[in-house]
């Protein structure tokens, strides 16, 4: 009861602040997030006030209202989530079946057995229904193992990436497992991130290319020191949304993937 009533806080906070804003779009083009103070923009975000700060700084101007548009358009559809709170859908894009569970709202054993069984190392994770403060930009991570995964939880959890046990995916509500068709290149991409990638500190507006990530960046970070950029954008945030579109990337198995509204 005590998590329902802090969603609907944290939703409510939202939308206050949403409705608060001028004419809001998504439309960078319109709306110049730059201007905005960064105590709303970290209302909006769930960023702290000290990370907007210091990508307001790095990007600059044009820059910085790309990427937090890019952010803001991956804001989570609750609603369409909670329609299908009893029903579980299990999706495999090789055989194309498909199959309809009537259980918990989240993600059942058998349900979790089933992307289980395609698990292997340098496979990505996405889902969506996971995010930090009031916004849900969703989560990725990649499999180091059948069973571990190397990511990063976010600044509501952790300060540093690590390797977790895969399980705790199964607390999700949607959850999508994505391979690259190399599978050399995976399992190497899976072993430098093993290797290099634990330990990093989070910033959820991390460039690509900085010291600090986000669980994406993470990600896109294991595959480009193996030089293959995973994201169709060549430069900019790594979103899971970014990951979740990607052409270099092959969909493997889903479980509730049809709930899924990115935009």
């Amino acid at each position: 009861m005590l998590k329902n009533i802090k969603k609907v806080i944290l939703k409510t906070t939202l939308c206050m602040v949403l409705l608060c804003l001028p004419t809001y779009t998504y439309a960078s083009e319109i709306l110049d997030y730059y201007s905005i103070e960064s105590e709303r923009l970290s209302e909006m975000s769930g960023a702290s006030i000290y990370d907007i700060e210091q990508a307001k700084e790095y990007y600059g101007q044009e820059k910085f209202n790309e990427n937090f548009d890019y952010l803001m358009n991956s804001l989570v559809n609750e609603e369409s989530l909670n329609d299908n709170l009893n029903k579980i859908t299990l999706f495999d894009a090789e055989t194309g079946k498909i199959e309809i569970l009537y259980e918990n709202s989240r993600i059942s054993d058998k349900a979790f057995n089933f992307m289980k069984e395609k698990f292997k190392p340098g496979q990505i994770l996405v889902t969506k229904d996971s995010g930090i403060g009031p916004v849900n930009f969703g989560h990725s991570a990649i499999l180091v193992s059948k069973n571990s995964t190397v990511e990063h939880l976010g600044k509501n959890t952790t300060d540093r990436s690590g390797v977790y046990d895969v399980d705790w995916w199964q607390g999700l509500k949607t959850i999508r497992s994505l391979d690259y068709p190399n599978s050399n290149v995976m399992e190497k991409a899976a072993n430098y991130a093993l290797r290099n990638l634990k330990g990093l500190e989070y910033n959820v507006f991390s460039d690509r290319y900085d010291a600090k990530v986000n669980c994406a960046t993470l990600v896109w970070k294991a595959y480009i020191s193996q030089g293959v950029n995973i994201d169709d954008k060549s430069s900019g945030i790594v979103t899971p949304y970014g990951l979740d579109t990607s052409s270099k990337l092959n969909w493997v198995r889903a479980v509730n993937w049809e709930t899924i509204d990115w935009m």
